[in-house]
């Protein structure tokens, strides 16, 4: 299996496992959100999925994004937080 096909497969099942079947990217960026966002950074090894949501939204916070995404991804952010707990809860 190919590298981008690689990052395309674990990509694909880490954006279903935070959002279910629809991120809510447009269809133009889902290839590039697949592949990058959710298979090259969101699967990385490292760091436990529920420290590694801590800390976009802390990074969010911390450059005073959360009051913009209100309306658009922070709530799915913040649901998807809450369902891909590990059983550390």
């Amino acid at each position: 299996m190919s590298d981008r096909a690689s990052l395309r497969k674990q990509g694909e099942a880490m954006r279903r496992r935070l959002f279910g079947d629809d991120d809510g990217a447009p269809a133009i960026m889902r290839t590039l959100n697949i592949e990058a966002s959710y298979g090259a950074i969101w699967s990385r090894p490292g760091l436990a999925l529920d420290d590694r949501m801590v800390c976009a939204l802390a990074a969010l916070g911390a450059v005073q994004r959360l009051p913009s995404l209100a309306a658009t991804s922070a709530p799915r952010s913040i649901s998807a937080c809450r369902r891909g707990r590990s059983s550390r809860s």
